[in-house]
């Protein structure tokens, strides 16, 4: 599951920021747990507006948007949906107040939930005691998670928006206002070392994404012609990744073997929509079927273990 990646590039920042912890557990945030039922939840600490200018406050417009659609439809999780809320709360500047919920278990192997405890701990300073190294950092993270991490995350299961959210998810971590550059370099770092979605063998999954222009899809289609690479590595060298370059760079005849992945003799019946012009390919059943079971959870997507730390998906053979 690609929320894996998004797991290690958030626990980089986290340990960036805030330190290594020792043991499972945070003291911090077992602190803040301890002092849960003493917290007054109608009053709530929000970013305030001179915190957000220039680069921040264009990423904050976008991110607000964003959240506010999300929270609105069912979410599959209860703690994406806490994720989401909080993350508008910080933004909102107290115009949202969101449905708390009680402090709930912290585990290494769990990074969201360091997320959602380093934002509700922001939200509610004034009422909990922090030094200042622990307030500067905390804030610091919330305001990278509310900001670039958590819509991202959102879309996480989505794996035919991946390749192009990957895209923009590190042009915004090279564009993020850090000036001590700590969040920037260990977001960085961690995203570039896990970058599967850009290989000959997954790229093929940017062709159902609907936000990718029909232009770019044609010239994926006619670079499915050309010769595979010699190394087929399933994930691309970050130090030499581009992310401005065109998706149909990392297109090639290997690219044709993902529609064998995804359902029975996938490539002959993929030739029937590839041909056409995009704004002409249909949606059939078993196209749509495939796409949502890449997309999210259900029958159609085997998760193993390996998987919740970087590795991509493998689809069911109940794809047909």
């Amino acid at each position: 599951m690609h929320a894996g990646t998004y797991e290690l590039v958030l626990s980089a920042v986290f340990t960036a920021v805030m330190g290594a912890s020792e043991g499972p557990n945070v003291s911090l945030f077992k602190r803040f747990q301890g002092r849960w039922a003493f917290i007054n939840q109608d009053s709530f600490t929000a970013a305030p507006e001179e915190m957000f200018s220039g680069e921040l406050r264009e990423l904050k417009g976008k991110a607000a948007k964003v959240y506010k659609d999300a929270v609105q439809h069912c979410q599959s999780r209860e703690d994406y949906r806490e994720l989401l809320q909080l993350s508008l709360a910080f933004l909102s500047g107290g115009n949202y107040i969101p449905p708390f919920r009680a402090p709930g278990a912290m585990h290494n192997a769990r990074w969201m939930s360091k997320a959602i405890y380093s934002l509700k701990v922001t939200l509610f300073k004034d009422q909990f005691k922090l030094t200042a190294r622990e307030e500067k950092g905390l804030t610091a993270v919330s305001m990278w998670v509310a900001l670039v991490y958590a819509k991202f995350w959102h879309e996480a299961p989505l794996a035919d928006r991946a390749p192009l959210n990957d895209v923009q998810l590190l042009i915004d971590l090279h564009r993020y206002p850090d000036p001590e550059r700590a969040i920037r370099d260990a977001s960085t770092k961690a995203f570039r070392r896990h970058l599967w979605f850009f290989s000959e063998h997954m790229i093929g999954l940017a062709l159902f994404d609907q936000r990718v222009s029909d232009a770019t899809k044609q010239a994926m289609v006619a670079n499915l012609a050309r010769p595979p690479s010699l190394d087929a590595k399933k994930r691309l060298e970050g130090a030499t990744f581009d992310p401005r370059a065109p998706l149909e760079k990392y297109v090639s005849q290997r690219s044709l073997h993902l529609f064998d992945m995804l359902t029975t003799n996938g490539r002959e019946k993929a030739q029937a929509f590839l041909k056409k012009p995009p704004s002409l390919w249909p949606e059939p059943q078993g196209r749509e079927r495939c796409r949502r079971a890449w997309g999210g959870p259900g029958p159609g997507l085997q998760r193993q273990a390996h998987q919740g730390r970087g590795r991509p998906p493998v689809p069911s053979s109940d794809c047909r």
